[in-house]
């Protein structure tokens, strides 16, 4: 199948997505798999001697995904509907687990295999070492302060400043010192808003996860459907940008 073609079925694949979620009135992680999981796998089949190098590189951002996510639940600013009696740490949704994982996965392999012609590329770099150490320093600095002195987390408008701190301004950054990269990463970036808007008003609607406390700058609302602005700029339209520059300044060569 050519690469036109592939493209084409990525486009359509999230419709498909909508509809089998709400015909099933799916769970938390049916949806992941409905619209995170399938396609990562054709991707996967597609773009197989991409995947290690991507596979290593995901497991690391969950990492850091997850000490956000722990962040969130701690202050109540996002919640989830899970099927599992239990929680990790109790508290975060175990669901959350393989979504944030996929939501490096696929972009990153889509990335490689749309937009990368590169081969025989180190699996690992020095710098992925420096990074793989900041994260897990950054884990147990959050699980520390949550266990023992969980007001250090307790951050106003966190989702706003995560978003300028860890987003908006590597962005920047990466853009003024690779231009040549802006455009790509404006395709790329625009698919993925267009899975994570889908996903987002079908997980509100199926009611898999919430807002719970009023701590954000405003709300939005879509077909009657309400989530943060934050939501909207950093997790749909810029969040697989951010992902793919923390991935090109660590893991990749910035071309």
């Amino acid at each position: 199948m050519t690469r036109h073609k592939q493209l084409v079925f990525f486009y359509f694949f999230p419709l498909f997505s909508v509809v089998i979620s709400l015909i099933t009135h799916t769970n938390y992680l049916g949806s992941i798999i409905f619209f995170w999981v399938l396609p990562s796998l054709v991707l996967t089949i597609w773009a197989w001697n991409k995947t290690l190098k991507v596979l290593i590189f995901s497991l690391v951002g969950t990492i850091f995904l997850m000490t956000l996510d722990i962040i969130f639940y701690a202050t109540k600013q996002w919640d989830t509907v899970s099927m599992f009696s239990d929680r990790f740490l109790g508290l975060v949704s175990w669901e959350d687990i393989p979504y944030f994982f996929l939501f490096v996965y696929f972009p990153v392999l889509f990335w490689e295999h749309f937009y990368e012609r590169q081969t025989h590329e180190h699996l690992w770099k020095k710098s992925m070492t420096r990074l793989s150490g900041a994260f897990v320093i950054f884990l147990l600095s959050v699980l520390s302060a949550w266990a023992w002195v969980p007001f250090l987390i307790q951050i106003p408008y966190f989702y706003l400043n995560a978003t300028l701190l860890l987003m908006v301004i590597p962005l920047l950054l990466e853009l003024k010192t690779h231009p040549q990269i802006g455009l790509r990463f404006f395709r790329i970036g625009s698919y993925f808003a267009y899975v994570a808007i889908l996903y987002e008003l079908t997980a509100l609607y199926l009611g898999l996860w919430s807002y719970p406390v009023n701590k954000f700058v405003r709300w939005i609302e879509i077909v009657g459907l309400r989530f943060p602005i934050e939501e909207l700029f950093a997790w749909i339209l810029i969040g697989v940008v951010g992902v793919l520059t923390w991935y090109e300044y660590f893991d990749d060569d910035n071309h």
